[in-house]
């Protein structure tokens, strides 16, 4: 019998203390083990789970090259949380088939569609933070990007629904939530006082709400009520029939899908609009320049959907947001088959990580990398290819989403710098302090974020609408 191959070089300590680093402080273990290893190492996790992080940007080109059939899945661990139909876990001919069909609404003038709408929800949300109190900038990001998806994908409109679902969401996505998804030795029904006992009840509880609101998008669909919300065109998308089956998505793989459009579109839209406030207000160059961007752009007027394609500075200080501080540091995928990593020969059942954190930070890659200069992403032609620059993953399984991302965190940051004076608060932490939020990496504090005036109160949607931002003043 053939002995493993062997793993590339990493931290000899017991695999609970690697994961519980990797917990707490990802970003110092990525950086020592770069320090230490080179561009290829390996972590130990609980349960003899093997992370291969790959800064190589041109093993990390291979990579995305592989052919599907050598990967079993992207994060098989989080089957738990987003369901076995998730694009999170799929793998193979059906993980194809689900990116087909979720992939036309966030691209072109469906995309472009949900602009009024965004900006319409930021300045609600903006109004009731009163001028001079310091705010937590995540918050109102969140309550910003929640509302976002409860309209623009669910189609959902009442105020009191809307209320009681972001409620359960918030308790969904606790701090706790990092926990449970590296230490699968919690996943242990103990009664409702668990962890996992509890995560099981919200998500029953959600799963009911999601399964209500499609019955809903069925019955309007029959009914031939006209929807525009992503969840009704979902409802009835097929596969192009020259290869696949023409059959829409259905129940539970709707709601497997829904709950992964709402984690991967929520808390990550949340974080990076919190590091791109942290990084755009924390440097008056850059501030002064995308405000003058924006003036130019609305020539005064009111800003509307229409401006945004004219604002081509402030989508830079976007990516250069997640160049800087990408929300997941690796994009890990589990081998299928056995894979040539650079040169390491890797078994199937180890995880190779394309490391994205350690990749845009590579001096040799980046001058100065730490320093925040949006300008990098504006020259087209010299813009970094994707095995280089990759803050939604890359290959086949690049985000879905990612595009429509970019143009979210245009929308809401173009609002809050043309309506509002944002500053930030006295004490903010430093750029680069960060904390987890659930899997994610955000920025330490929130950040801190003062209104220095009342933003202008423009009413923002027709009256009767829901309004989940609108919280009553204190």
């Amino acid at each position: 019998m053939l002995s493993p191959m062997p793993l590339p070089p990493g931290p000899r300590r017991p695999a609970l203390l690697q994961t519980w680093a990797w917990i707490r402080r990802p970003c110092e273990l990525m950086d020592s083990c770069a320090a230490r290893f080179g561009r290829i190492f390996t972590i130990r996790f609980v349960r003899g789970r093997r992370f291969v992080l790959v800064a190589d940007p041109d093993i990390v080109k291979e990579v995305f090259a592989a052919p599907p059939a050598t990967f079993d899945s992207g994060n098989k661990s989080f089957e738990a949380f987003a369901g076995p139909a998730s694009l999170f876990v799929l793998a193979g001919p059906r993980h194809g088939r689900h990116r087909r069909l979720l992939t036309p609404p966030f691209v072109g003038k469906r995309m472009r569609a949900y602009g009024g709408l965004l900006i319409d929800i930021t300045r609600s949300a903006l109004a009731t933070e009163p001028a001079g109190r310091p705010f937590r900038g995540h918050e109102l990001f969140g309550r910003v990007a929640l509302e976002a998806i409860f309209r623009a994908v669910f189609g959902m409109e009442e105020a009191e629904k809307l209320e009681a679902i972001a409620a359960l969401v918030a308790r969904l996505t606790g701090p706790w939530t990092a926990l449970l998804a590296f230490l699968p030795g919690l996943h242990v029904d103990l009664g409702p006082w668990s962890p996992w006992g509890r995560f099981l009840r919200l998500k029953r509880a959600f799963d009911d709400i999601l399964h209500a609101e499609i019955r809903r998008a069925r019955a309007d669909a029959l009914a031939r009520r006209p929807r525009e919300d992503i969840l009704a065109k979902l409802v009835e998308a097929k596969v192009d029939a020259r290869s696949e089956t023409e059959s829409p998505l259905g129940d539970d793989e709707l709601r497997d899908e829904l709950t992964t459009l709402l984690i991967a579109g929520h808390e990550t839209t949340a974080v990076s609009l919190a590091w791109a406030a942290r990084r755009i207000l924390g440097d008056p160059e850059v501030e002064a320049r995308a405000r003058a961007e924006i003036a130019g752009a609305t020539g005064g007027a009111p800003l509307a959907a229409e401006h945004l394609a004219r604002l081509p500075y402030l989508e830079a200080c976007c990516e250069e947001t997640l160049r800087i501080q990408p929300i997941v540091p690796i994009a890990p995928r589990l081998l299928a088959a056995p894979l040539r990593v650079g040169p390491h020969d890797l078994e199937p059942g180890t995880s190779v990580a394309p490391c994205m954190y350690l990749i845009h930070r590579d001096p040799a890659l980046y001058p100065d990398p730490l320093r925040f200069r949006p300008e990098r992403f504006q020259d087209e032609a010299a813009r970094p290819p994707p095995h280089r620059f990759f803050p939604f993953g890359g290959g086949f399984r690049l985000c879905i989403g990612h595009a429509f991302a970019i143009y979210e965190m245009k929308a809401i940051l173009a609002t809050l710098l043309a309506e509002a004076s944002p500053a930030l608060a006295p004490g903010a932490p430093p750029a680069d302090a960060y904390e987890r939020k659930g899997i994610l990496v955000a920025p330490r504090g929130g950040p801190p974020l003062v209104l220095r005036a009342p933003s202008i109160r423009t009413p923002p949607l027709a009256a009767g609408e829901p309004h989940l931002t609108a919280k009553p003043r204190p």
